[in-house]
């Protein structure tokens, strides 16, 4: 078993005995998430020596951005530079996945003699148990096979104890190689599938002290999830709002301190300089990522986007400036290569909208009823999808957008099925006009409208007449029951209020005129209307 001792602690040892520089797996402690990419800061506590030295950050992303670097330290403590040191990091490390690699291959060929070993005490043992019932059977005397079976006696039980001794090594083999497999496979994916960086700094005094790492990493972010509860249009609504964070950039976090920025670091903090544009000049506009100007490489140790802030009761931080929301989580959690993505409450909003009705007549009878909220700028919410839950059950998903002029936000509700439409055909009349060789076709339709909820209603019941592109066809609205008409789009639209258990009855009529030598076409709308 020496021969093990040694194989330990000289693989033990290998890493004391690369250079002077200080290699440090610091955990990630807290990650601010923008909805494209994020800051992760990493920190240790650490001996420093005085005077000059090098520490390095290991087990980091790949392909980090040396302009997107900081580093953080105590007062007495200088730092000189921070730099991307991923080849030459590979060099050295290289020297303990191969010293791993060796201690496996020593090992392994050990477990192969011993396991060599065993197959010959296994076939001395079968052959010894052979002669002893052939010579059994050859009729020697009794003090020859007495002597003979003390000697078998003797020789089994040394066999047997050599077996069992060689078990325990192979046992204790496999386990030592295992273990050392298992820190190979541990550096072999944080040293040569990622990234380091290496710190150099200057201390004053030989202690304990704190170092910090800060990068930015893309294939990261969130984005907002509504959940939008309605119970009735005498009770006001819920507006509950989650973020969806993932973590595709196989950075492991684990249980780690979020916060969630509205702030946009990978866009430009302008817009793109003027430029005259030239018939047939090609040009080529884009949206150009922001590369960030770095004047330090120092930061706060200090977080101070907390303060201000309004406490959610999910104990998340909410602070909202001019230009940014951030939501701090106060509850750790993991995203990590096997769980990538998860899901977070941030604030739950009571709110009272005004309820409508609209109905398009021009494509169904089917009434939708709508949540119309004003002074929705006040919540700096976000765009992003938007489930609907009616009385509890989802009723189905629609989209929130902020990017609005309009004072009104409207949510979508669905169909109310309380509110009934009669579509009635009154008049569909073609008749030569007199002293003409045109033709006259009128049309009369009465809308019937019921509200049966247990409230007043306001609803908007859109329509249409035909539009003509021909001099030689006219059309002419001849009742409308006072609806908004749009003569270049034939648009009709009508507004009114219905009280609970009440109906409503609108008139529309027109009238086309043609040649008679014409065919009239107009869509489909006498066949949509049957």
């Amino acid at each position: 078993m020496k021969k093990l001792s040694v194989v330990l602690i000289s693989f033990l040892s290998v890493a004391a005995a690369i250079g002077q520089d200080k290699m440090v797996l610091a955990p990630v402690t807290d990650v601010t998430v923008y909805q494209q990419g994020a800051f992760v800061t990493r920190s240790s506590s650490l001996q420093v020596q005085t005077g000059l030295q090098k520490i390095i950050f290991t087990g980091l992303p790949l392909y980090l951005e040396q302009n997107k670097l900081f580093a953080s330290a105590e007062d007495d403590i200088k730092i000189i530079s921070v730099a991307t040191v991923t080849n030459r990091l590979a060099a050295s490390m290289q020297l303990i996945l191969q010293k791993q690699r060796d201690s496996i291959t020593t090992l392994q060929n050990e477990t192969n003699l011993l396991n060599a070993y065993q197959q010959n005490y296994q076939r001395e043992y079968s052959l010894i148990e052979y002669n002893k019932v052939a010579t059994s059977k050859e009729g020697s005397s009794v003090a020859e096979l007495e002597k003979l079976a003390n000697l078998y006696r003797s020789r089994l039980a040394e066999l047997s104890r050599l077996m069992h001794a060689n078990q325990i090594k192979l046992k204790d083999l496999n386990q030592l190689q295992n273990e050392i497999t298992q820190r190979l496979n541990f550096n072999t994916n944080q040293h040569t599938n990622k990234s380091s960086v290496e710190l150099t700094i200057k201390s004053k005094v030989s202690k304990i002290t704190n170092l910090a790492l800060k990068y930015f990493i893309g294939n990261t972010g969130w984005s907002t999830l509504y959940n939008f509860r309605f119970a009735g249009i005498d009770k006001p609504c819920q507006l509950d709002i989650s973020a969806n964070v993932y973590n595709n950039s196989g950075d492991e976090w684990e249980n780690t301190k979020l916060t969630l920025s509205t702030a946009t670091p990978m866009r430009s903090l302008q817009p793109e300089a003027f430029s005259s544009w030239v018939v047939n000049q090609f040009i080529q506009k884009h949206k150009g990522a922001y590369e960030m100007d770095m004047v330090t490489n120092t930061l706060n140790m200090k977080r101070a986007w907390n303060s201000g802030g309004m406490e959610m009761e999910n104990n998340i931080s909410e602070n909202a400036t001019e230009m940014t929301v951030t939501y701090a989580l106060e509850d750790k959690i993991s995203l990590t290569t096997a769980s990538p993505s998860s899901t977070v409450e941030l604030k739950s909003i009571n709110t009272e909208p005004v309820f409508k009705h609209y109905v398009n007549l021009a494509s169904c009878d089917d009434t939708y009823l709508t949540a119309n909220i004003t002074g929705w700028q006040k919540w700096r919410i976000t765009s992003g999808p938007v489930n609907i839950y009616n009385y509890g059950e989802l009723n189905g998903t629609t989209q929130i957008n902020t990017y609005q002029l309009s004072d009104t936000l409207q949510i979508p509700l669905g169909i109310d099925k309380n509110v009934v439409i009669k579509y009635k055909t009154l008049r569909d009349n073609r008749e030569k006009i007199v002293l003409s060789n045109n033709y006259k076709h009128e049309f009369a339709y009465e809308i019937t409208v019921k509200n049966n909820n247990t409230r007043p209603i306001n609803i908007e019941m859109i329509d249409q007449v035909p539009i003509s592109t021909s001099d030689k066809i006219t059309i002419e609205t001849t009742q409308l029951s006072g609806a908004e008409y749009d003569a270049s789009t034939g648009k009709i639209v009508w507004r009114t209020a219905i009280e609970q258990g009440k109906g409503r009855v609108q008139n529309l009529a027109f009238t086309i005129k043609y040649p008679r030598e014409q065919m009239l076409n107009i869509n489909g709308y006498q066949q949509r209307r049957l």
